[in-house]
């Protein structure tokens, strides 16, 4: 096993001399002997010793702190300090360079030793705490899950770059804060705050559970679904001195969870719909069939209450079998890719404007209101699907929207390209979807229109969405408005230029 390297920094030479005998006598390595500061950071560079013997008064630009400080800071080599005397003062200063040791001149060979031996001791196991602390630190940087810690008083101590990205905020800022402060949830159904997760950990040192329906409210207000749990951090004796809470992004589990759910409605529905639209058409079939005849019958006769009543059966047959192939349309599996062409989406949003123009500016003028429509269409690249689908999409919503916005109002269809996915956000001003109903949107039947309506429309558009390998969501605030965001994959042989 090789001697410690013990560097001796002094400057007066006799003195220099006896210490450098004495450690040699004790068995140490002396690399070299300094009597400046300049001098020794010189030398601590060169022969990288385990320990520097430093004179607390050095004469010269650099005294025997100030040198400690400079070594300690860029070697990381701990420092001994050897001192005859020193006014308060300079002591106070030597206090903040932390050194592991003082010896006292004149001192004798076991004092030099001792001091020697319990400084590398002590440097041997700070270094080994030292590493300790940065795997732990490399490994929490390193982890999926979002990683916050505070102090006893719940002040920001660490954050971990999962953590500064759910919650907006940088470590640097973020220390020395209130954790409530940079760590703010609420329950996701009631909209009310949540106790800070870690007061009762360290009020009681417990481990607290993970609340369901949290939601995270970032520092820029985005607000991110998660699940947590905090514990407390305790020295050797067992005291609380700190707290660590871990909290992970639920987003992806939540959709996965609901696109699940969604998937298992679809496949009963299919099942259902597969079993009595065939019945429910061979029904209609003879309904229509009778009262078709009936009709050619009648023409000759004078027997108009009968045709009428003939007329209504007739419709409410053909709405009956328009119901049955919108339910097989919208539980139809998968569409394969050759059926899409390419298409332009803007185009598409112009041509629904266009289209439905008698019911948003005709007649919302003939009944006195005004409705307008702005439309904000960013550059986009050429889409895979259905042009006629997209249409009834845009279609239902701004009947929808209208519907919502009878006594006026504003729409505003925006589209724009981000990352490989085309967005489309439709927004209207009208009176907004209730949050105990928001969920069942999108289910077939579920309307809150009056009585005849049929309750396909919004479910026929998850269908054609769905069937695009796109995504639809609703935000909505009740009486301020509703936003529907349509999400559509751009193909990857598809460049941005042959958009509009």
């Amino acid at each position: 096993m090789e001697p410690a390297k013990i560097l001796v920094v002094e400057d007066e030479n006799i003195v220099a001399k006896d210490i450098e005998t004495s450690l040699k006598r004790l068995g140490y390595a002396v690399p070299a002997v300094a009597s400046s500061g300049e001098e020794a950071v010189e030398r601590a560079v060169d022969t990288h010793p385990d320990l520097v013997l430093m004179d607390i008064v050095l004469r010269g630009k650099m005294d025997g702190v100030q040198t400690a400080q400079h070594i300690r800071d860029h070697f990381n080599i701990p420092v001994v300090y050897l001192t005859a005397y020193a006014d308060e003062k300079t002591l106070e200063r030597a206090k903040m360079t932390e050194p592991f040791g003082y010896i006292l001149k004149p001192f004798e060979e076991r004092e030099l030793r001792s001091s020697i031996e319990v400084a590398l001791c002590k440097n041997k196991t700070e270094s080994k705490l030292r590493k300790s602390e940065e795997s732990l630190i490399t490994t929490l940087k390193s982890i999926g899950d979002a990683v916050i810690t505070t102090d006893v008083q719940g002040w920001v101590t660490f954050m971990n770059p999962v953590a500064e990205t759910l919650t907006g905020w940088k470590q640097e800022d973020a220390l020395g804060k209130d954790l409530t402060e940079v760590f703010h949830i609420i329950n996701e159904k009631t909209r009310t705050p949540i106790e800070k997760p870690t007061a009762k950990v360290l009020q009681e040192s417990v481990v607290v559970d993970l609340e369901n329906d949290t939601l995270l409210i970032a520092k820029d207000k985005t607000e991110t679904p998660i699940f947590y749990g905090a514990a407390p951090i305790k020295d050797e004796k067992g005291n609380v001195t700190g707290s660590v809470l871990v909290f992970r992004d639920m987003t992806q589990l939540k959709e996965a969870e609901e696109n699940l759910l969604q998937s298992e409605k679809l496949r009963a529905l299919g099942e259902m719909v597969a079993e009595v639209g065939h019945h429910f058409n061979n029904f209609l079939a003879i309904i229509l069939l009778n009262a078709e005849l009936l009709e050619k019958k009648l023409k000759r006769y004078r027997a108009e209450g009968i045709k009428e009543r003939l007329r209504i059966i007739v419709w409410t047959a053909y709405e009956g079998a328009e119901i049955v192939r919108r339910l097989q349309h919208f539980t139809q599996r998968q569409v394969s890719i050759q059926d899409f062409t390419r298409i332009d989406l803007n185009e598409i949003v112009r041509s629904a404007m266009a289209s439905t123009s008698p019911h948003w500016k005709d007649e919302a003028e003939a009944r006195g209101t005004n409705i307008k429509i702005k439309e904000k269409l960013g550059k986009l690249p050429l889409l895979l699907g259905s042009r006629s689908e997209l249409m009834e999409v845009l279609t239902n919503l701004i009947f929808n929207a209208l519907y919502a916005m009878r006594e006026g109002g504003e729409i505003t269809i925006r589209t724009e390209a981000r990352g490989n996915e085309v967005l489309l956000y439709f927004t209207d001003t009208g009176k907004g979807i209730p949050k105990r109903i928001k969920d069942r949107i999108f289910d077939p039947f579920f309307t809150t229109k009056d009585p005849k309506a049929s309750g396909l429309g919004l479910s026929v558009c998850y269908g054609i969405i769905k069937r695009h390998k796109g995504k639809i969501k609703v935000d909505s605030i009740k009486g301020k408005g509703t936003t529907f965001t349509i999400s559509i994959p751009i193909p990857l042989e598809v460049s941005l230029e042959e958009g509009s």
